[in-house]
């Protein structure tokens, strides 16, 4: 009686337990695919979250972009199709700085980006077409940002593109020019014309001085004080000068006008009026022809402006006084030369703002009957002169800083581009026949800080370059345009700060006649980085790319190098920085006549720079046991067409090793001091496996040692027997293993 009892008190002392359902998220129980499951606020449907790795549970865990912690499971996913991308190969690298991969393909004539998601899905992805590639591109982070670069040969030589807009856009490479004195450096850069550049130079004594650089020869620069005057370069601005060039394109004698009002170093403003005259073969004759009465008593930026009745096609000075008054100084022939008028006329525009200001000019084409060539642009608006007076034909929403002009729809008619000192957008005015001018705004993401019109694409219809200011960077755009409008833009590069650009004409091999305009893009001077000249070479693609390349010049009058890239690879040959540098294989071409039977392949090594691969002209090193199999049948050494480099880790700098298309594999050191450098071997292991094919290569670490080791691809498509080669890095050389 008594255990019955205890029985039945112990009985009702036990409780039933709800009954926990498995497998799923928030029963408090750490299940399979879930890292937590708690009411912590750091547990979000049981998982981690973190801002850092250091916030995860173990080291295993990486702190994904959705701010979670992940570890692998060590197993993949079932594949999902990407779409087509033809592609000749790729890699994964992170473009747009958001923590996912992204996929980079290239093809000979194009590179293909698509997009990573943390979903694992990849995004439709953009192509640029390139110019034809010479040979295989080469992978590396030129740059520094952890992200993989690409470089390509071309015809023209080199071309690299980087991601520091968070897509890839050519890399500008940074060249000197003009160095013609340690005591001057480029401040600003002025068209002259197809053979010849012209410069606005500082010196270290606080002076502005004017030069015309020959393009084809340097024994022809010419540098000048502006008008025998010392101008105060710390106060000089892009607002104190204006520039008229008179000549078209195609023209073999060029005249430009200059016109400059800034403060001088004695600390009085000045105005001075230049021609400029070059032809093709001599040295630019720069002459004053400031009118007396036109030297002093003016402010802001001085325009040459065509605003007379008369048919001579030489523009006159327009300035403005202390009092805001504007006062016309007529241009006329004499002889060669343009000059002006030694008085001046009043000109007082109707309608105008309080306070407006002088900024350019816009040339009216077709002109009109009865009224002046060019249309005045001051900062409230367009003003014309018609022979009953001065009219407003355009009245600005904005204040108008920066104005240029083409013909931007086709139509035959040169249009206005605009704008405000400040603000973001261009404003496009397309001309109607009478003077009137109809807006279309273009839409940008930040200020504009400069505008250059020019037909990038050689269809015959000027396009919009422009600049704007983004936080770290100015960041290069072109609107491309069509008889309709202007297009969406297109990023073609990414520059420090303070820039110049202005518009060149430099035949290539893409557009060998010329048709397309070009951009040269001046860096200055900041600090350690040096003043540089970037050119960027416009096409019928629609792309402008930087080329560089550090062969010599031809010495007789053919146009094209006598070496032509066909490989490259990136990696640290120099050593003693982590910097990035790009070795690239010449071969010399056939027929050209400084080329003979016994003119080698060469080697050149292009350093890399906080700006940029050093792309300085060395007249490279002599590779043997190497051969252009497109040029014979009987080769005495590696195949250097198609021919894949990759850069291996050799004591304190970076070696190649090559492989060619049969799969013969050779090594060399293109930094070698030696007057040849012969492709050998590589030490102790089998790395090729001869005439069955290259697929491709990488270097990883694969027994933990620390060292590059490396693992190789051969096999022909049409083959079922591919060979998997693993050489390990023995520190002298190779143990390779077969996994066929």
């Amino acid at each position: 009686m008594r255990h019955a009892l205890l029985l039945a008190v112990f009985l009702a002392g036990c409780t039933d337990f709800e009954t926990l359902d498995r497998g799923v998220c928030g029963n408090g129980l750490i299940e399979a695919g879930e890292d937590c499951d708690s009411g912590d606020s750091s547990c979000v449907r049981c998982a981690v979250t973190c801002d850092e790795a250091a916030d995860c549970p173990t080291g295993a865990y990486a702190c994904g972009t959705d701010g979670l912690c992940h570890a692998p499971g060590g197993t993949l996913a079932p594949p999902t199709s990407a779409g087509p991308f033809q592609v000749n190969d790729y890699r994964i690298t992170d473009i747009g700085g958001d923590g996912t991969g992204d996929v980079v393909g290239s093809s000979r004539t194009s590179i293909v980006v698509k997009p990573g998601d943390p979903s694992g899905l990849l995004g439709k992805g953009t192509s640029i077409v390139t110019p034809f590639q010479t040979g295989r591109p080469a992978f590396g982070d030129l740059d520094g940002d952890g992200s993989l670069d690409l470089t390509m040969t071309t015809a023209d030589g080199l071309v690299s593109y980087t991601s520091p807009l968070g897509e890839l856009t050519p890399l500008p490479v940074q060249s000197r020019l003009g160095e013609t004195n340690a005591n001057l450096e480029l401040s600003a850069l002025y068209r002259v014309s197809n053979f010849a550049l012209g410069a606005i130079l500082t010196s270290a004594d606080d002076r502005v001085l004017v030069a015309v650089f020959d393009l084809g020869n340097s024994t022809n620069d010419e540098v000048v004080l502006p008008c025998g005057l010392n101008f105060k370069a710390s106060t000089f601005g892009e607002y104190a000068y204006h520039v008229n060039r008179l000549s078209a394109d195609g023209d073999s004698a060029t005249e430009v006008l200059f016109a400059i009002t800034a403060q001088t170093v004695s600390g009085g403003v000045r105005t001075c009026v230049m021609s400029i005259t070059k032809t093709q073969t001599t040295k630019a004759a720069i002459t004053d022809i400031t009118p007396i009465a036109a030297q002093s008593a003016n402010t802001g930026r001085p325009v040459l402006i065509d605003f007379d009745f008369d048919a001579d096609k030489c523009p006159g000075l327009m300035t403005m006084n202390s009092a805001g008054a504007l006062r016309y100084f007529d241009g006329s022939r004499a002889g060669l030369n343009c000059t002006l008028a030694t008085t001046s006329t009043v000109f007082v525009p109707s309608n105008a703002t309080p306070g407006a200001t002088l900024v350019g000019r816009f040339p009216l084409s077709p002109t009109i009957p009865l009224v002046v060539n060019d249309a005045l642009v001051m900062s409230d608006g367009i003003y014309a002169q018609s022979v009953v007076g001065p009219f407003k034909v355009y009245a600005s929403p904005r204040k108008i800083a920066r104005a240029e002009y083409g013909d931007i729809n086709g139509d035959g008619i040169v249009d206005g581009v605009v704008a405000s000192e400040g603000e973001d957008d261009i404003d496009v005015l397309f001309r109607t026949v009478d003077p009137g001018y109809q807006l279309v705004r273009l839409d940008t993401a930040s200020r504009i800080t400069s505008l250059t019109i020019g037909d990038y694409d050689g269809n015959g219809i000027e396009d919009i370059a422009y600049t704007e200011l983004l936080e770290e960077y100015q960041r290069l755009e072109v609107s491309f345009s069509t008889t309709d409008r202007p297009l969406e833009p297109v990023a073609v590069g990414a520059f420090p700060n303070n820039i110049s650009i202005v518009r060149l004409q430099i035949p290539d091999s893409l557009d060998p006649q010329g048709l397309a305009a070009d951009l040269a893009v001046l860096t200055l001077k900041t600090g350690s980085r040096p003043t540089t000249v970037t050119l960027l070479h416009g096409s019928s693609q629609r792309t402008l790319l930087p080329y560089f390349d550090p062969t010599p010049p031809p010495t007789g009058p053919v146009l094209q190098k006598p070496h032509q890239f066909r490989g490259v690879v990136v990696g640290e040959f120099v050593g003693g920085d982590a910097l990035a540098d790009i070795a690239g294989v010449g071969v010399p071409l056939p027929g050209h006549p400084d080329n003979n039977a016994s003119t080698p392949i060469k080697a050149w090594v292009m350093r890399g720079t906080p700006v940029g691969p050093d792309g300085t002209v060395t007249q490279g090193k002599p590779l043997s046991g190497v051969a252009d199999c497109m040029r014979t049948t009987t080769p005495d050494g590696l195949c250097v067409d198609d021919a894949f480099y990759l850069p291996w880790r050799a004591k304190d700098h970076d070696v190649v090793l090559m492989f060619d298309r049969t799969g013969a594999v050779g090594m060399v050191d293109p930094t070698s001091v030696n007057a040849a450098l012969p492709v050998g071997p590589p030490p102790n292991g089998t790395v090729s496996v001869p005439n069955a094919g290259f697929r491709n290569a990488f270097t990883a670490d694969l027994d933990g040692d620390g060292q590059e080791d490396v693992v190789a691809v051969f096999g022909k498509p049409e083959s079922s027997n591919w060979s998997l080669r693993a050489c390990l890095n023995t520190g002298g050389g190779f143990n390779c293993f077969s996994h066929d």
